[in-house]
């Protein structure tokens, strides 16, 4: 969630996120890559840059002479790539640059402050953008994030929705993106009922795909058909229907869209991710883990039947530039930053890994990375 209070870090976390990986600490966007061709998109401090995991290659695309990157993102055709700047002279001032994958002239296309995320729609025309809206929220009484859909060749902004948590999906159409709507916060840290729902340009209400309890960290997946969608929540149900009484822990939830079922399970989980080809589902899960740090990385069928845990030491999401989240290389293979103790008992940094579908194979890139970045 976007907020004045996104700096407060445990002293764990200001370790981890200040070591090997981009340093994203006056941002409040989340560590996420990007992924074109089976090549990632990563920010360091050094710049953005495309990774080949096979390599462990580096191909330069920008440098932050205009201030540090924060969050990049390859355009639906990857011959472009926007890129997140915070201006140097500004406090969470941020510029939306795109410019060339290759390399070359960028073009300013939105400026934003307090944003903390952005997707880009299918067809390439649109930004949605996720930032703190400059006026207080009638029922929060406090600034809240909404959604702004941005022309990404320059424009007037549009926005769509207001008091919202979390990410966004953008539907395959371009016309609408899911996300959450917050009608009420509850009692206890980070606990926030709403609605799952499709927002869009036109006006009303927007349609409700389920409603829910939710943490800030907030993120919700589309199978690539749109037949379903996975999200994780202390308590889901379909909307109009009776909550069940909200966990301690948030649950994996799917929604058929069709018929508009909602189902809870057992399974604990932080997030949920679909495979490029729909026939997995990745589930960050720390419910179990007793460390502050790490989770649970797990791998279930699309059906959500069958899971099988393929990591221990991936690094414990949270929300806003506390949030780091893995994803998938291809439909066989998954990226994820592991939590790896490096100097004494306390030191800890995180580790780019690449791992199979079935947990095999997993590759540290990191040394790649630093070995390419060593001189700069």
């Amino acid at each position: 969630m976007l907020r004045n209070t996104m700096h407060r870090r445990s002293t764990a976390r200001r370790t981890l996120l200040t070591a090997t990986v981009a340093l994203l600490a006056a941002a409040c966007f989340p560590i996420e890559l990007d992924v074109r061709d089976g090549k990632l998109l990563i920010v360091r401090g050094e710049g953005t840059y495309v990774l080949d995991p096979a390599t462990g290659s580096l191909t330069l695309v920008r440098t932050p002479d205009q201030g540090p990157t924060v969050f990049a993102r390859f355009s639906p055709k990857g011959d472009e790539v926007l890129t997140v700047t915070e201006k140097k002279d500004g406090f969470n001032d941020f510029d939306f640059m795109v410019g060339p994958t290759a390399g070359g002239p960028t073009r300013l296309v939105y400026q934003a402050k307090d944003a903390g995320y952005v997707r880009w729609s299918p067809d390439g025309a649109l930004l949605a953008v996720s930032e703190l809206s400059p006026d207080k929220s009638k029922e929060f009484d406090k600034q809240m994030p909404e959604i702004v859909l941005v022309p990404s060749g320059g424009g007037e902004a549009a926005h769509i929705l207001k008091d919202t948590v979390g990410t966004t999906r953008w539907f395959k159409d371009s016309k609408r993106v899911l996300a959450f709507h917050a009608t009420s916060k509850l009692d206890g840290v980070g606990k926030t009922k709403g609605d799952l729902v499709v927002a869009s340009g036109v006006k009303g209400k927007p349609p409700a795909l389920a409603t829910a309890i939710v943490a800030d960290g907030f993120t919700a997946d589309l199978s690539p058909d749109e037949s379903h969608i996975v999200f994780a929540a202390y308590a889901c149900a379909a909307p109009g229907a009776k909550l069940p009484e909200a966990d301690f822990v948030t649950h994996l939830c799917e929604l058929d869209v069709a018929n508009g079922t909602v189902r809870q399970l057992d399974q604990q989980a932080d997030y949920a991710l679909y495979a490029p080809d729909g026939q997995h589902v990745l589930v960050g899960s720390s419910g179990s883990s007793f460390s502050t740090d790490v989770a649970e990385l797990r791998v279930a069928d699309a059906s959500l039947n069958a899971f099988t845990t393929i990591a221990h030491d991936s690094a414990k999401s949270g929300s806003g530039s506390d949030a780091v989240f893995p994803g998938w290389i291809d439909g066989t293979t998954i990226y994820y930053f592991g939590v790896k103790v490096t100097w004494g008992s306390t030191g800890k940094a995180m580790m780019l890994y690449t791992i199979g579908v079935d947990g095999t194979g997993r590759k540290n890139l990191q040394p790649a990375i630093e070995t390419a970045l060593a001189d700069q």
